[in-house]
């Protein structure tokens, strides 16, 4: 069964006009526009039907290449039997944690070079693609459990911290992600990007060298605290396979994701002061939130995540992963599940009427050059879980 799919983008390029399909398109060249079509199966959850809950947790987390650890978490608060421990949730945000971290760093290495060819030789993505696993091996009682407690536990949990820190302080900042994150204006982001080697910083500094900093400006238009008895009506009324193929709110398209998660921080909104919520401000919060991540991990163990109680809806499960917010939700009947049904972050950031089509659309009507280039770093920047192709006529 495959469930990847793919993201297809049409722009058209000639004077503004209304939305077309893609034959319509190639028919008239008189109009300017962005047309996104998913092939994503999002109604694959149905398999699930009248199995037993406990399957929903087991069999989910595998069928991810991308994510697995956050619909793990999601599944097992969508389907718990019983509250989780303190120590369950805890356990299970420090693998999502270190899920985002490898997640943020792989699309940065794979998608940030513009053409330099950088040297990735010394890159260490074994240790990358390593963190989630031995996070799961720091946090495991060797019974199958968790315990986070433990005096053991917690050294290596600082461990793994403390890798990530020199990942980043060597192949990301050139600096601890400390001291990176006290720049606090255009200026000193100017100055770091220019005198750096790193891919970031060399991304950085082409978007400066270009005047590429607000390509694909848009108004942003964050998802909000939605009210988890109404999106559960939402996800499994009548129209819900609508609802979670493309995603709205009372009519209004949002985006969920690192920027929307870190937009306030003072770097990021500077950025978005001077140039809008364009490629700079974007790809600046994806930086900000994985210099932050270690110190997340270190305040997991230090301060207790509350236990997952009553508060939480039964059959309800969110986590925020790097691209954005997931959702699980299940109905059950005792042990039998009913209907699942998950809401990923692409169906948010793709509707064919939302951010990444704003974008697209804010950088045809802008008359820059290289919009062949333009385009797909825009779509990089919202980063689909999926491959994507971009068509330009």
């Amino acid at each position: 069964m495959s469930i990847e799919g793919e993201i297809s983008v049409w722009i058209e390029l000639g004077p503004t006009g209304t939305a077309l399909t893609e034959p319509a398109m190639e028919a008239n060249g008189g109009v300017k526009d962005v047309y996104i079509k998913s092939s994503r199966k999002t109604d694959f959850a149905s398999f699930l039907k009248g199995k037993p809950r406990s399957k929903a947790v087991e069999i989910l987390p595998v069928l991810f290449n991308v994510c697995g650890q956050a619909h793990a978490q999601a599944s097992a608060s969508a389907c718990r039997l019983v509250p989780r421990t303190n120590e369950d949730v805890t356990a299970g945000a420090l693998l999502v944690l270190c899920e985002n971290a490898r997640e943020h760093l792989l699309r940065i290495f794979t998608g940030w070079d513009l053409g330099a060819k950088p040297d990735l030789a010394s890159v260490p993505f074994q240790d990358i693609i390593g963190l989630v696993g031995k996070m799961k091996t720091a946090v495991s009682d060797g019974a199958g459990g968790v315990q986070i407690s433990q005096c053991d536990t917690q050294a290596g949990i600082r461990q793994i911290a403390n890798q990530l820190d020199e990942i980043l302080g060597q192949h990301i900042f050139n600096c601890s992600p400390k001291e990176w994150l006290g720049l606090r204006d255009d200026d000193q982001l100017a100055r770091w990007a220019v005198s750096d080697t790193t891919v970031p910083a060399n991304y950085i500094n082409s978007l400066y060298q270009n005047e590429w900093q607000g390509v694909g400006c848009t108004e942003p238009n964050f998802l909000p605290a939605l009210c988890p008895d109404e999106l559960v009506q939402q996800m499994h009324g009548d129209q819900g396979n609508e609802f979670i193929c493309e995603p709205d709110w009372n009519g209004t398209c949002y985006e969920t994701g690192s920027f929307a998660r870190n937009y306030d921080h003072p770097l990021v909104s500077v950025l978005i002061d001077r140039y809008g919520a364009g490629l700079l401000a974007r790809q600046v919060a994806r930086l900000v939130e994985l210099a932050r991540i270690s110190e997340q991990i270190i305040g997991l163990i230090s301060f207790e995540c509350e236990t997952d109680d009553s508060e939480v809806r039964l059959g309800f499960g969110q986590v925020e992963t790097a691209r954005g917010q997931l959702t699980h939700s299940a109905i059950f009947k005792g042990d039998e599940i009913i209907d699942y049904k998950i809401l990923a972050p692409t169906e948010w950031n793709f509707h064919p009427r939302g951010v990444v089509c704003d974008s697209l659309k804010s950088l045809v009507n802008s008359g820059c050059a290289d919009q062949g280039t333009l385009a797909p770093m825009i779509i990089e920047a919202i980063d689909p879980c999926v491959p994507y192709q971009v068509r330009m006529n």
